[in-house]
């Protein structure tokens, strides 16, 4: 049986690599999943972006992850309110966002979006 990505199933914090086209290259970068597990048996999966440059000026919606370790996180990071929908095949599965992260972090979404 020959193992492809859309076998793998994805659920919303878990934190993938995604691969983008740059000049000359491919680069892989972390991002979250934030659709729910129901929404992500498609080809279409709904990410945020995940930064490490923490020099950039902070952005209404910022969320610094307290727990950047436990997520297998290589150093100090941010999710930024950067959306984008990706199809499956461009997601390495990577790690996890840590429960407290998930607590605080779902309450700054559900703050950027106004439904709380």
């Amino acid at each position: 049986m020959k193992n492809s990505k859309n076998d793998i199933s994805f659920d919303k914090w878990d934190i993938v690599l995604v691969t983008f086209p740059m000049p000359g290259q491919m680069k892989k970068r972390p991002a979250l999943i934030i659709s729910p597990a129901s929404y992500n048996q498609n080809n279409d999966i709904v990410i945020v972006n995940i930064t490490s440059n923490l020099s950039v000026n902070k952005l209404y919606g910022d969320y610094m992850i307290w727990e950047w370790q436990k997520a297998k996180l290589p150093k100090p990071s941010m999710i930024r309110m950067n959306f984008a929908t990706v199809n499956r095949r461009r997601l390495e599965p990577f790690g996890k966002l840590n429960e407290k992260d998930v607590e605080e972090f779902g309450k700054n979404l559900k703050h950027f979006f106004n439904l709380d």
